[in-house]
C-alpha cells in the first residue's frame, strides 16, 4: 500500500498548468493527444524501456497511470542521481508536460520530479485526480472532467471556485480574512492546520515584521520577503494566491520605516482581505435559508502531514470525524475513540477538534455535546498497522503531558519534533526565539545570517547569547561550533565595530553589566563528550554559560508560567553545565 501525502500543497500557483496535469488522465484531451503524438518520443529518449511503456499505454488509449509514470525522479542521462539539478533529464509524463520556470531563459522544457509531485498533489486535493493506494495509481474524477472540459478563462474560475469552496483549507482561510482585514501569510498561518504538529510551523507577524525592518540592505530586506516563512506560512499564501486568482481575495502591499535608518523604507510583507464576492460565497457554502451546505472533500491525508506517529494521529482523527456524523456527545465519542484504541486524554481529542477546526472542518464543542457543522464526503480510513514504536509512544506521551498538564500554546509543543529534525534549523530557531518572548517572557532577538548568533535573549538584568542546533541523535562536541560561539562572546566583550561591522550586540539591554552575559546551547538532546565543548567554551572566553534540551526548555516555560521559576533567577543554572529544570 503506497502513503502518500496530500492535502497540503507548497509550490504550484499555475491553474493552466494543473489543467495540464489533469488533461493527462482523459485520452480526449489536447495535452494526452500531445504526449501520444509527440512529447514521449521527443522528451524521453535517454531510458528506452519507459519511453516505451509510456508509449504503448498511450496508444491504447490508457487513462490510469503509476506515481513513478507521472512524477519519475531525479536522474541524469545514466540513470544516476545528478550532481546537479542542471543535469537531470525528464523522465516522467508530467514532467514533460510542463515547462520549467527557466524554459524561456535556458530553454528548458520539462520540469522536476518535485515540481511534478506538487501538481499532482494539488489535482488530488482538489479532487480533479484521485489516487488508488493499493496499486499507487491515479485517474481522473468527475470534477476533473468538468475543469478540464472548460472552454475560458472564465469557465475555469467557476469550476475552481465551485472546487476551493469545497477545499476545508480554503474556507479556513476564507473564514479567518472574513474576521481580520488586511493581514499577512503570518498571521493566517498562525491560525491554520494542526499547531502542534512539525507540518504547519509557522512564525509571529510582529517578529518576522521586526526582522524585515531590521534589515541592512535591499538584499536581506528581499531575502527575508522572499525565503523565511514556515510551512504553514507558505500553505497561506498559496491558498490566498489561488483565491485571488478567482476574485475572493484582494492583496496590497506594506511598507515600513527602517529600525536602522528612518530615510529608508522597507517594502513589506504581502497583506490580504476578504473580497464581496469572497464573503458572499463562503456564506453560500456554508449554507442558509436558501442554500444548500457545500460537501467538503476531505482525505485522511489531510489529517497530518510530517511528524511522530502521524498515521496513528491521521486514523485517530478520521475515526472521530466519522463518529460525529451520527453523534453529539463527548462521552459517547470518549468511550467510541477508546473502543478502536486510541486512549488518549480528552484534552489531547479536544486539541484534534481545534487542528480540525484549523484545517476548514468546522465542529462545535462544549462540556457534554461536540457537533460537526459541515457535510464531509465519505472518505476512506485505510486498514494499515498503527502499532507506535517505543520513540513514537514516547514522544506522543510526553505531547500529551504539555497539552494536558500545561498552559503552553500548542505552536511551541511542536519544538519536540523540530529538535530532533536536522531540515527544520531555522524553524527551531524562531519557534525557540518565539518561546522564550511569549511564554518566558523575556525580550529576544532572531537574528541568523551570517557573523550574526541565532538568538539574543536578555532583560535588564542579563544578557543570553544563544545557538540552536536541532539534530536527530542529539548535538554532540563540534569545535568549530565551540569557536564560533567563542568569537560572539568576544565579540561582545570587545563591541569593536572592526570586529564585525554589524554590531549585533547592541541590540541588548545598554544597562546590562560586563559580567551578566553568557552563552547557551539549545537542542533535541546532548550526547558523547558535549561536556567537554562547555568547558572550553568557558576556560577560552571566562565567560559562563550552559546547554538546554528541548524538554527541558519547554519544562522551564511550564515552571515560570506557573510561577515556580523566576526567568531572573536563570542565570543561576548557568554554569557549565547541562541545565535541569526539573
Amino acid at each position: 500500500m503506497a502513503i502518500r501525502s496530500f492535502g497540503w500543497v507548497q509550490n504550484p500557483s499555475d491553474f493552466n498548468k494543473l489543467k495540464k496535469t489533469v488533461e493527462i488522465f482523459d485520452c480526449n484531451s489536447k495535452q494526452y493527444n500531445l504526449l501520444k503524438e509527440k512529447l514521449v518520443e521527443e522528451n524521453l529518449y535517454h531510458f528506452k524501456n519507459i519511453q516505451e511503456s509510456l508509449q504503448k499505454k498511450l496508444n491504447n488509449n490508457d487513462e490510469e497511470f503509476t506515481y513513478s509514470e507521472l512524477v519519475g525522479r531525479n536522474l541524469n542521462v545514466n540513470g544516476k542521481t545528478p550532481k546537479s539539478r542542471k543535469d537531470s533529464v525528464p523522465n516522467a509524463l508530467i514532467q514533460i508536460s510542463l515547462e520549467s520556470q527557466s524554459s524561456k531563459t535556458r530553454g528548458k522544457k520539462f520540469t522536476d520530479e518535485w515540481s511534478s509531485d506538487g501538481f499532482l498533489r494539488w489535482a488530488v486535493s482538489l479532487n480533479f485526480v484521485k489516487h488508488n493506494r493499493k496499486t499507487d495509481t491515479f485517474k481522473i474524477t468527475e470534477k476533473g472532467t468538468s475543469f478540464i472540459n472548460t472552454e475560458t478563462e472564465e469557465e475555469m474560475n467557476q469550476v475552481l471556485k465551485e472546487v476551493l469552496l469545497s477545499y476545508p483549507p480554503a474556507t479556513r482561510v476564507l473564514n479567518i480574512l472574513d474576521n481580520h482585514s488586511n493581514v499577512t501569510k503570518f498571521f493566517i498561518g498562525n491560525r491554520l492546520g494542526f499547531k502542534d504538529e512539525p507540518g504547519f510551523t509557522s512564525y509571529s507577524e510582529d517578529l518576522m515584521i521586526e526582522w524585515i525592518k531590521d534589515s541592512e540592505d535591499k538584499k536581506e530586506e528581499n531575502k527575508i520577503r522572499s525565503d523565511v516563512e514556515g510551512t504553514a506560512d507558505k500553505y497561506a499564501r498559496m491558498i490566498c494566491g489561488w483565491l485571488k486568482k478567482v476574485g475572493f481575495v484582494n492583496q496590497n502591499s506594506s511598507q515600513y520605516t527602517s529600525s536602522i535608518k528612518e530615510s529608508r523604507k522597507v517594502t513589506g510583507f504581502l497583506q490580504y482581505s476578504i473580497t464581496g464576492k469572497g464573503k458572499h460565497a463562503l456564506k453560500q457554502s456554508q449554507g442558509n435559508s436558501s442554500n444548500s451546505k457545500s460537501t467538503k472533500f476531505l482525505l485522511w491525508e489531510f489529517l497530518a502531514v510530517k511528524g511522530s506517529g502521524k498515521d496513528y494521529i491521521r486514523t485517530r482523527r478520521a475515526t472521530l470525524l466519522k463518529f460525529l456524523e451520527n453523534s453529539t456527545s463527548v462521552k459517547s465519542l470518549m468511550n467510541h475513540l477508546k473502543h478502536q484504541g486510541f486512549d488518549e486524554s480528552i484534552d489531547v481529542i479536544k486539541n484534534d477538534i481545534e487542528g480540525i477546526n484549523n484545517i476548514g472542518i468546522r465542529i462545535e464543542l462544549n462540556d457534554t455535546s461536540v457537533r460537526l457543522l459541515d457535510k464531509i464526503n465519505d472518505f476512506e480510513i485505510p486498514n494499515i498497522d498503527m502499532n507506535l514504536t517505543s520513540k513514537e509512544k514516547s514522544n506522543l506521551k510526553l505531547k500529551e503531558f504539555f497539552i494536558s498538564e500545561t498552559a503552553i500554546p500548542n505552536k511551541f509543543i511542536t519544538l519536540f519534533d523540530l529538535a530532533y529534525d536536522g531540515s527544520a534549523n531555522r524553524d527551531f530557531e524562531i519557534i525557540t526565539s518565539e518561546l522564550f518572548r511569549d511564554v518566558y517572557k523575556l525580550n529576544t532577538k532572531h537574528l541568523g545570517g551570517t557573523r550574526k548568533p541565532d538568538i539574543l535573549i536578555w532583560n535588564k538584568e542579563y544578557g543570553i547569547i544563544a545557538d540552536t542546533k536541532a539534530y536527530s541523535k542529539g548535538y554532540k562536541k563540534n569545535i568549530s561550533e565551540e569557536d564560533k560561539m567563542v568569537r560572539y562572546i568576544d565579540e561582545n566583550i570587545k563591541r569593536n565595530k572592526n570586529d564585525n561591522p554589524n554590531e549585533w550586540w547592541k541590540i541588548f539591554d545598554k544597562n546590562i553589566s560586563s559580567a551578566n552575559y553568557f552563552y547557551l546551547w539549545i537542542s533535541s538532546e546532548f550526547v558523547g563528550k558535549f561536556e567537554e565543548q562547555l568547558q572550553g567554551t568557558v576556560t577560552r572566553t571566562n565567560t559562563n554559560g550552559a546547554s538546554l534540551n528541548v524538554y527541558q526548555l519547554l519544562m522551564g516555560a511550564h515552571l515560570v508560567q506557573i510561577e515556580e521559576l523566576s526567568v531572573n533567577s536563570i542565570p543561576a543554572y548557568m554554569n557549565n553545565m547541562e541545565i535541569k529544570f526539573v
